[in-house]
């Protein structure tokens, strides 16, 4: 084995590390170089300034808002769709969206057996601190109890604008309770037939407008009638809702769906229920004729009717009551649906030249009607591409 001389190897590792040196400092002076020519560049991105950061925080709200579904609509409470994503994208953007109560003022959840998570109850707990003193929209799915998250929600029953839930007997009362000052529209659809009646009384109500009832099978004797403005009816019995039209006296847009409407002697018995305001009334899967002669309308402007429920005759159905709705005054109306085989929808036009428009669609839109739009989507038939118009 050769033998390695101590004092030429230590020579060797003094070389070795002098040379380790003088690299270290050429690359040392290297990134004095490299970081002199980055800050340039640097100072100039710091000092650019990006449109959208460049907003007022009110702008930049505004945009948030719109990127929901239009007020009372309801986002999802989580996902792409919810609002909460925007609080993920910055720190400046987040603390605009957690302080902009317009975002979390639109609620909805699900209260049937899964569908609602501790998790769940915390989220709502969170928007409904983040809507601030925001007006409330509040959409429940399939209540079946009084589950917590629904709990959270009573504690904001003051600030309640629109509810719309399905329910069961026994938790609409336990839910919907005591007084609601800022209630305007409420749309209750019923999963029973049981006869409970929810704890309120009419002047628990003071500015309800708006209703759809679907599936009552008992009395409304609740609701504050006589201050109504719109009134949905969807699947009742006559004896039910005949008492609220009665003292609906105010009713500018009234809707029946799939209704019962009367025996032939219950109609005769009472007949020009008054409705003195109203301006549009719908009629799908009714009794088209049963309706009409029951409510004294001479201020109608608009009349929905379902092709369907015209029979095979439309024109000698209708005319009589046409002739006694609105006075003169009715102005509009809508077939929804399809006439009868063999029936031209040019003769029906024809038949009532008093009438400016007349127009048909093979689509009833039960949600845009609640919101006081109409849709006219049309055939594809040349002939009915256009309204009649009246010489």
């Amino acid at each position: 084995m050769a033998h390695i001389d101590p004092k030429a190897s230590r020579a060797a590792d003094r070389s070795r590390i002098l040379q380790i040196d003088a690299e270290i400092q050429e690359l040392e002076k290297r990134l004095r170089l490299l970081r002199i020519e980055r800050d340039g560049p640097q100072k100039r991105l710091e000092a650019y300034k990006y449109p959208v950061l460049t907003l007022p925080n009110e702008i930049v709200s505004e945009i948030f808002v719109h990127t929901l579904p239009l007020y009372p609509a309801c986002p999802p409470l989580i996902g792409p769709a919810s609002p909460i994503p925007l609080t993920h994208i910055g720190r400046k953007w987040r603390e605009i969206a957690i302080t902009t109560p317009q975002l979390w003022r639109a609620i909805c959840v699900s209260a049937c057996g899964q569908g609602i998570r501790r998790k769940q109850t915390e989220v709502v707990r969170t928007w409904l601190d983040r809507s601030k003193s925001c007006p409330l929209s509040i959409q429940i799915e399939k209540q079946k109890g009084n589950h917590p998250v629904l709990q959270e929600i009573d504690l904001h029953r003051e600030r309640w604008e629109q509810v719309v839930t399905e329910t069961t007997g026994s938790a609409l009362r336990s839910f919907f309770k005591g007084s609601m000052p800022m209630l305007r529209n409420l749309s209750v659809t019923m999963q029973d037939d049981t006869g409970v009646r929810p704890a309120v009384s009419p002047v628990d109500l003071p500015r309800l407008r708006r209703v759809s009832l679907t599936w009552f099978r008992y009395p409304v004797d609740w609701l504050p009638c006589a201050q109504l403005t719109s009134l949905t009816l969807n699947a009742m019995h006559s004896p039910n809702y005949i008492p609220i039209l009665r003292h609906a006296i105010h009713l500018v847009n009234l809707t029946f769906i799939g209704c019962d409407l009367f025996t032939r002697s219950e109609a005769q018995s009472q007949l020009d229920i008054p409705l003195t305001q109203l301006t549009s009334l719908v009629i799908v899967a009714s009794n088209v004729v049963r309706v009409l002669n029951l409510i004294s309308i001479p201020t109608l402007h608009t009349l929905w009717l379902s092709g369907g429920d015209l029979g095979d005759f439309p024109m000698g159905t209708l005319c009589p009551l046409i002739s006694r709705c609105g006075n003169g005054k009715l102005r509009k109306v809508l077939v929804v649906g399809h006439l009868s085989r063999g029936v031209s929808k040019k003769a029906f036009r024809s038949a009532f030249p008093t009438i400016s428009e007349i127009s048909f669609n093979s689509r009833f839109r039960f949600d845009a009607r609640q919101e006081g739009d109409e849709e006219d989507s049309g055939d594809s038939d040349e002939e009915d591409s256009d309204s009649h118009s009246s010489g």
